[in-house]
């Protein structure tokens, strides 16, 4: 698969699911094994996004560790994908 079918597939049917996204890109590799429970754990985030009218509040060590993580997969996957 293409790097640009594969973030096609993932855009169809995950509905931007992180873990998915993992799953696509081939995680029997050791270096994501770790991620799926960071993964679970800023997906949760996104609720603020799809649902405004919900408030959640987050301290500064959260926003800065799931910024973290988010930057840890961002590499992780353009790597495995380039």
């Amino acid at each position: 698969m293409t790097n640009a079918e594969l973030i096609h597939e993932w855009l169809r049917k995950s509905r931007h699911d992180l873990g998915y996204l993992l799953d696509l890109i081939g995680t029997k590799e050791n270096s994501f094994e770790n991620y799926y429970m960071k993964v679970d754990e800023i997906s949760r985030y996104a609720v603020q996004i799809r649902y405004p009218d919900s408030i959640l509040e987050l301290s500064e060590q959260q926003i800065d560790e799931a910024l973290k993580i988010a930057e840890e997969l961002f590499d992780l996957i353009y790597l495995k994908t380039k």
